[in-house]
């Protein structure tokens, strides 16, 4: 592979195309973990879960969105990311984020509730989604 070696990556959401540029290299959030993908990775289909796409674009460029659910392929070099919302640092509300996470804190799950695993599940993955967000506030204000 040469220094020069790229791929192609479409991030594609409900709302349109976000992205759809070369990059040298992405690193991507699956439902079980974060994967890397150089060019001329084997071709691959992925669930895709909540956490960051970071998508770096020259040695000193990165761009990172914030993608929750959906699914990413790759093959021929190309990647395809298919998430139902993606948000770019600077879309993100601090006040937003802190009161999503002050709310999943505060929620229980009743005890007569007809699913308390999946509802558990919902609660945790806000905590999740919120906590991710002030991460990546507080590294886009940190410059």
């Amino acid at each position: 592979m040469s220094d020069t070696a790229t791929l192609t990556c479409k991030l594609i959401t409900p709302d349109g195309i976000l992205a759809d540029k070369p990059v040298k290299y992405a690193s991507v959030p699956a439902h079980d973990g974060q994967f890397g993908v150089l060019p001329g990775r084997a071709p691959i289909v992925a669930k895709l879960g909540l956490g960051v796409l970071s998508l770096k674009t020259n040695e000193r460029n990165e761009e990172i969105y914030l993608v929750e659910d959906g699914f990413v392929q790759v093959s021929n070099n190309t990647i395809r990311v298919l998430a139902s919302s993606a948000k770019t640092p600077a879309e993100l509300s601090e006040q937003d984020a802190k009161a999503e996470l002050a709310e999943a804190e505060a929620r229980r799950v009743p005890k007569d509730h007809p699913d308390p695993v999946a509802e558990q599940e919902r609660i945790t993955r806000q905590m999740e989604r919120a906590t991710l967000q002030l991460k990546m506030i507080r590294e886009r204000d940190r410059g």
